[in-house]
């Protein structure tokens, strides 16, 4: 696994990692505070002011393409807790897909894991190949506190 460069673009943003042939550097921000207001059965559809912390991704030319990309976040003091949710967007594009995740258990999490992957989620992976993709971070219900992002990619490799 390859991870990706990114640079953070919010005042308040998250650390990220990136790994250029086994060198790991760390990009250290101040954790994030991330709150939907809406209460459920309401949900927030879009990253907003208090809602959102935003990275720009850069995907090295020799990783194209990609056969799966993997995003593990985080999370300090204000955990996930259990029934609260996480967006993740690759476009500022209203109308663009987005996926994530919720704490499904009956505890708080302090770290997730969710992967794409080709020939499932080929929209997903396109959007990571345009020049410096913008990752948007949201609350969909619920609040916590994103310490940490990592993003990283398992290149196609041909046989």
């Amino acid at each position: 696994m390859v991870a990706l460069m990114a640079s953070l673009l919010a005042a308040q943003a998250v650390s990220a990692v990136a790994d250029h042939d086994g060198v790991r550097e760390k990009f250290p921000k101040a954790p994030v505070a991330l709150e939907c207001p809406e209460t459920p059965p309401t949900y927030c559809v879009d990253p907003s002011p208090g809602n959102e912390a935003v990275v720009r991704v850069k995907v090295a030319k020799r990783a194209l393409p990609i056969d799966r990309v993997c995003f593990t976040l985080r999370f300090e003091g204000d955990l996930l807790d259990a029934g609260e949710s996480v967006t993740i967007k690759l476009s500022s594009d209203p109308l663009a897909g987005a996926f994530g995740f919720g704490n499904v258990g009956t505890s708080p999490t302090a770290e997730r894991t969710v992967c794409l992957v080709a020939g499932v989620h080929d929209e997903f992976l396109a959007m990571l190949m345009v020049k410096k993709p913008t990752v948007f971070v949201y609350m969909s219900i619920g609040s916590a506190t994103l310490s940490d992002l990592e993003v990283s990619l398992l290149p196609h490799r041909v046989t």
